[in-house]
């Protein structure tokens, strides 16, 4: 498949605001680049921060293809289906989002494991092979809604602070997902 971690990531860090360190009302700790301390304390960029300094950015870059893209394999995703469950996956959990793929693709009951192994990724073959190209763009579709449905079933309590911005972002990400479609 197309290798697009660089795209998603540019879309990603856009998306999180940069290369910036903040603190939301919500949150107990801060937040470097998306990167929440709270969840992520073992994070190499800390010791930087810490300093007074900021990490290099290929440290962040490498994080996230880490934690994320790999645990996904977004690699052997088509294009845009990639960068949405990667996004998906930054925000909840890769769990998460592959489930969501899982369903998206027409997994049900225990097959939706959240985990991306061979029965996954064959099915996602089939889904956008030449034949099913146009399918790629439902699957887009689908995982999106399902995303949205998970933010507001799982964060309830933020939903009245976050709720407006995180739409805005599933939209753009399914935008810019949708604009990317490739199969391989």
């Amino acid at each position: 498949m197309l290798h697009n971690f660089d795209k998603a990531f540019e879309l990603m860090m856009e998306l999180e605001g940069g290369y910036t360190l903040h603190k939301n009302p919500t949150e107990s700790t801060e937040t470097y680049s998306g990167i929440y301390r709270r969840y992520h304390d073992s994070w190499g960029g800390w010791a930087y921060i810490d300093q007074g300094k900021n990490p290099p950015k290929q440290l962040v870059k490498s994080f996230y293809r880490t934690e994320f893209w790999d645990r996904i394999k977004g690699d052997e995703l088509a294009g845009g289906i990639d960068t949405v469950v990667f996004d998906f996956a930054v925000n909840s959990a890769p769990s998460d989002a592959i489930k969501a793929l899982q369903e998206a693709i027409g997994f049900s009951g225990k097959d939706v494991d959240g985990i991306i192994g061979s029965g996954t990724l064959a099915r996602h073959d089939v889904m956008v092979s030449d034949f099913h190209l146009s399918r790629c763009a439902e699957v887009i579709e689908e995982v999106s809604a399902l995303r949205l449905t998970h933010m507001m079933k799982s964060n309830k309590k933020d939903l009245k602070a976050y709720g407006k911005g995180w739409s805005r972002r599933v939209c753009k990400v399914m935008a810019r997902s949708l604009r990317n479609i490739s199969p391989f």
